[in-house]
């Protein structure tokens, strides 16, 4: 009995040796070797930056410390033509719209006579749907009223005029560093690499934003106010002097905090792939064309993939198990996303 006991020891570790090699057909290429997943609240960030056009109440910026926070989808809807300077704009103050009472888009009319952005009549300032006003905002963080930050905003425009009459340019531009681009022109805009210059059609051309520094992921409680800075902004050149008339649409996404925030839970933070898909955004938004979200996800894992051989974390099924010992035999590295687990 002694002797076969040691028999069938031996033949389990014979066994458990056979199971942990990998055979070469699936360790891949060499340019394979790192496969690297992200979180569900990573992904649900990068789609927020890329397609913020739509309710994304579970939008978060995945940085530590996780603070409970009330997700809030807003935005503003209209039209605005172009004038008698064959110009015409729309503007926004991605800030300004986290309170309803506060003039946060500025769009031209057919009677303006101006070629840049402006604030001033006859152009229209309009408010967005926010639960708050200017009011509610205030008090120290993060015991105050009400502070806030922005997830991710957009601002995008399409022709809406008759066919007779389309024709001309738009450019598009969220401004890299969100400086302000009121009084700019069409020459202002295009000076940016990041500027796009697309033809009159009728499909959407938009500018999206995009963290710049770090400073935009702290919470502020400073009260959105009209006239404010509008770092997003749409140009029409227009043919001829009649008017063109063009849709808009402005949305931003924002998380609130303090005793005024209903709702609030604590969001999910990832302290590798946050800071990685903070790193893909600062990278891809320069760029003329927009990316899309699978685009930050890729730039995103890439950035994690050069910062170090190796991440190991938490594994949710015998797949992905599998998966990570698999990765620590075959030199190549995997980060499970928990939504395909």
């Amino acid at each position: 009995m002694q002797r076969a006991g040691r028999h069938m020891r031996s033949r389990d570790v014979r066994r458990e040796r056979r199971d942990r090699r990998v055979p070469r057909s699936r360790q891949g290429s060499a340019k394979d070797k790192v496969c690297v997943c992200l979180s569900a609240a990573t992904c649900e960030w990068a789609e927020a930056m890329a397609d913020p056009f739509r309710a994304l109440p579970d939008a978060t910026i995945p940085l530590p410390p996780a603070i409970p926070s009330q997700g809030v989808t807003v935005f503003a809807k209209g039209t605005f033509a172009t004038g008698t300077g064959q110009r015409g704009f729309v503007a926004m103050n991605p800030a300004g719209m986290l309170a309803s009472n506060v003039d946060a888009v500025y769009a031209s009319v057919a009677t303006y006579a101006g070629t840049t952005i402006s604030q001033a009549a006859p152009n229209v300032g309009y408010g967005s749907n926010s639960p708050y006003i200017a009011a509610d905002f205030g008090g120290t963080v993060p015991d105050g009223d009400l502070q806030w930050r922005i997830v991710a905003a957009g601002l995008r425009a399409r022709y809406v005029g008759t066919e007779l009459e389309r024709g001309g340019r738009l450019f598009s531009l969220s401004e890299p560093d969100h400086q302000n681009l009121v009084g700019s022109d069409q020459s202002d805009l295009q000076a940016y690499d990041s500027c796009k210059d697309d033809a009159v059609t009728r499909a959407w051309r938009s500018a999206l934003w995009a963290p710049a520094r770090e400073s935009d992921f702290h919470y502020s409680s400073t009260a959105p106010a009209s006239l404010g800075s509008c770092p997003m902004g749409i140009i029409a050149t227009a043919p001829t002097t009649t008017s063109q008339t063009y849709q808009w649409e402005a949305w931003v996404h924002a998380e609130f905090i303090g005793a005024k925030a209903r709702g609030k839970r604590v969001r999910q933070v990832d302290p590798l792939g946050g800071p990685a898909m903070w790193d893909a955004a600062s990278t891809l938004f320069g760029e003329r064309e927009a990316p899309s979200a699978k685009d930050l996800m890729n730039e995103a894992a890439a950035n994690l993939a050069s910062a170090a051989s190796f991440v190991s974390g938490v594994v949710g099924n015998a797949r992905a198990a599998y998966s990570a010992w698999e990765s620590m035999t075959g030199g190549s590295t995997v980060i499970t996303d928990p939504r395909e687990l």
